[in-house]
């Protein structure tokens, strides 16, 4: 039985807002023609696949790949498994630093096989080594990783779980945006609720600002009619050694 198998009620059922959990191993070109032979015997239409122009096609002849051998829970995730999740920038990078530091690490914004064509998604990968294998430096580490370990995880999913689950979402006039990136930049933008930031009132008069106001009336005016009362808040927080 696998160790996701069997952790999945309780790891899944406390976290719900992890999409997936997922072994990515990785396979030689040489060993390419084998793997997909023994994967047959439980998929039997298995083959390498890679995402290409929003759609998922077989994979092409590459030196190694790094291939969704197995996922939990499979319902709902079945067009991952087989995915070479190498040929995504985003994906090899993450992989990358966490077989050379032994530590998590966590991809950027990215699309999922599960849904094509949207950014929606991001992998938090622990690298996996040969048994045994010296793990003292980082080249040694590189010698002997095997895979990873992902879970995956949808943002819109996994932010409104946390916040709506705080009550945040249901502050009335209250605007969060969340950024995969340590400055409000919005190629980066991974969830808003509500308007985007400076974004007029829709509907009615906006109110008016403290800026607009002359000075000598501001001790006249209530300071909840000001628009501008609450100064922005921003937080920049470490996700798996990425700045959000």
């Amino acid at each position: 039985m696998s160790s996701f198998t069997a952790s999945r009620p309780p790891l899944l059922e406390r976290y719900p807002q992890i999409q997936a959990l997922s072994f990515q191993r990785l396979v030689l070109r040489a060993d390419r023609r084998a793997f997909e032979a023994a994967m047959r015997h439980r998929y039997p239409d298995f083959m390498i696949t890679e995402m290409a122009d929003g759609r998922q096609r077989r994979a092409a002849l590459r030196d190694s790949y790094n291939v969704v051998d197995y996922i939990e829970s499979l319902a709902g995730n079945e067009a991952a498994v087989g995915l070479d999740t190498a040929i995504s920038e985003e994906r090899s990078e993450a992989s990358r630093r966490a077989r050379a530091s032994g530590q998590v690490a966590a991809t950027g914004l990215l699309s999922l096989a599960q849904y094509q064509g949207w950014h929606t998604g991001f992998l938090v990968v622990t690298p996996v080594y040969l048994r045994g294998a010296p793990l003292d430096t980082a080249a040694a580490r590189q010698r002997a990783a095997i895979g990873e370990n992902a879970a995956v995880f949808r943002v819109d999913h996994l932010i409104d779980t946390i916040l709506g689950g705080e009550g945040f979402l249901n502050v009335p006039g209250m605007t969060i945006s969340v950024y995969a990136n340590p400055t409000a930049d919005s190629r980066y933008l991974a969830f808003r609720h509500g308007a985007a930031p400076g974004a007029a009132a829709s509907g009615g008069t906006a109110p008016q600002s403290a800026a607009s106001i002359p000075f000598g009336w501001m001790p006249l005016i209530p300071r909840w009619l000001l628009a501008d009362q609450i100064d922005p808040v921003s937080e920049t927080f470490n996700l798996a050694g990425s700045p959000w």
